[in-house]
């Protein structure tokens, strides 16, 4: 990335991104302060999917190095049918991934990969601020200052919304903006590979059911296995983003379902859940000086493990938009204009998946004949892939 003329940035949130956009703009020569509004850094979290056009943003801001030691690299996913575990559908990833798209597929823990940024940020002397939660901003057509509850007052050139989906940033940007409850709730957890009976299949599975689908892959040197249940229900009421779940409720669930699924809950000693929420992406994504990215954004559904890599691809695209234009709106309108019609694909495809996982009946049916057509056929599945992986923002 080249260098561009120095502003001063505030970004709002120190999770991926917001780490990842502040190294982005950094390598650009921009001074950039990060303000997070937990004590430190936690290591909450399971895992998360880097995909290929993830990775080029990482590789670009010089942080894979770093992380590949921790992480696993699937060789396939497979979805499989909920009862017999039977493969409905199997893509090769490994090393066809990094032949086809130029980099790999990792997955990873969360935490982790918010470890190196955070690392890497510090060594770039990016000034990371903890317990700074804002409660206002203003802006004028030249500046934007923001308010935090400590009592600091920060001016700066841009602020930069990447607080996630119940965004600060957004709610004063876009104040007649909800989020709405999906349907869906989902439930993680970690297990200890050690505590299986048997070990599942390699790489990623994903079982799918009437109303529901079990995603599970391996994570730290495959000595964690993560999983998501999700599962459709009516409502969703609670306040907090996520809850300790009754394990016994999640078991019960998934009852019937294939071995390895049964194997890797009864395994499970604590589970977490929460409501998936859906929001799509607002007409104007910013003002003169303040801009939205990620889930603050755009929330995507988990459908295709797209949400992290949607933000990562933001950070990148909105530093180089910044570079050498006249002005703050003519950047600004260049970054939405790069970025909502990916997002808007991705959104469409993630909602469309959540319809095939669960569906049931002669849908069902209709789907694993669709599925029996991309085995026969693997150009058409390839298609598919390229257009969700295929895109190197850095190029």
């Amino acid at each position: 990335m080249s260098k561009s003329d120095n502003h001063k940035i505030i970004i709002v949130g120190a999770g991926v991104a917001g780490l990842t956009a502040a190294l982005c703009l950094r390598q650009s020569g921009h001074d950039v302060t990060v303000l997070e509004q937990a004590a430190a850094l936690q290591d909450i979290g399971a895992g998360i999917q880097l995909s290929p056009n993830a990775l080029h943003v990482l590789n670009a801001v010089g942080v894979s190095d770093q992380l590949e030691p921790k992480v696993d690299i699937p060789t396939e996913v497979s979805i499989r049918d909920f009862k017999s575990g039977t493969p409905l559908l199997t893509q090769t990833m490994g090393a066809a991934f990094n032949r086809r798209y130029g980099a790999g597929y990792w997955h990873c823990h969360r935490a982790d990969l918010i470890e190196v940024l955070f690392n890497t940020a510090q060594e770039a002397d990016i000034q990371i601020l903890f317990n700074e939660k804002i409660t206002a901003y203003e802006e004028t057509p030249e500046t934007v200052f923001v308010k935090t509850q400590s009592g600091k007052n920060i001016s700066a050139d841009l602020l930069i919304g990447a607080d996630g989906i119940s965004s600060t940033i957004r709610s004063t940007l876009q104040p007649n903006s909800m989020a709405n409850f999906t349907g869906q709730i989902a439930w993680r957890g970690l297990v200890p590979t050690e505590r299986l009976k048997t070990q599942p299949p390699e790489g990623v599975s994903v079982w799918v059911g009437p109303g529901k689908h079990f995603v599970a892959y391996r994570l730290r040197q495959a000595s964690l296995m993560n999983f998501i249940a999700v599962e459709e229900r009516a409502a969703w009421t609670e306040e907090n983003w996520m809850l300790e779940g009754d394990i016994n409720k999640l078991r019960t669930a998934f009852s019937a379902w294939d071995s390895p699924v049964q194997d890797i809950l009864e395994a499970c000693t604590e589970t977490y859940l929460w409501g998936l929420f859906d929001r799509s992406a607002p007409k104007t994504w910013h003002s003169c000086r303040t801009v939205l990215i990620g889930d603050a954004c755009h929330p995507i559904l988990p459908f295709m493990a797209q949400g992290a890599a949607m933000a990562i691809e933001d950070a990148y695209v909105l530093a180089s938009s910044l570079e050498n234009k006249t002005s703050m709106a003519t950047a600004l309108n260049l970054f939405q204009q790069k970025r909502q019609n990916r997002v808007k694909n991705l959104y469409d495809i993630s909602r469309r998946n959540a319809a095939l996982y669960h569906a049931s009946g002669i849908k069902a049916v209709a789907r694993n004949t669709l599925f029996a057509g991309a085995r026969m056929f693997p150009p058409a599945l390839t298609y598919q892939l390229d257009r969700v992986y295929g895109l190197n923002v850095t190029e």
